[in-house]
């Protein structure tokens, strides 16, 4: 289970403990309770990693792509034939700012 994605924020099971969680299978039964709980693990999950939180402030959304989903992800946005995690991010920041 820990090598698995949980949510809408497909948060990796092996990273429980991180969000506070005694297992992964608590941290699935939470997730399971509804969106906000999903958000909330998202958050968390953004709130425990410093330079995450250091690119979403600087709005770096190649560092927010890496350290959320992984260096690779350029290339696997290739693979599967997507647009890439970073331009993503900064189009919805653009659309949605205040």
């Amino acid at each position: 289970m820990e090598s698995t994605s949980i949510g809408i924020g497909q948060i990796l099971g092996l990273h429980y403990k991180r969000l506070g969680y005694a297992t992964v299978g608590a941290m699935w039964d939470d997730a399971k309770k509804g969106t906000d709980r999903q958000i909330w693990q998202m958050a968390k999950f953004i709130a425990t990693d410093i330079k995450l939180r250091s690119c979403l402030k600087a709005h770096d959304w190649d560092g927010v792509a890496t350290y959320y989903n992984g260096a690779s992800y350029k290339e696997m946005s290739i693979k599967w034939g997507r647009e890439r995690y970073d331009i993503s991010l900064s189009k919805a920041y653009k659309k949605y700012k205040a």
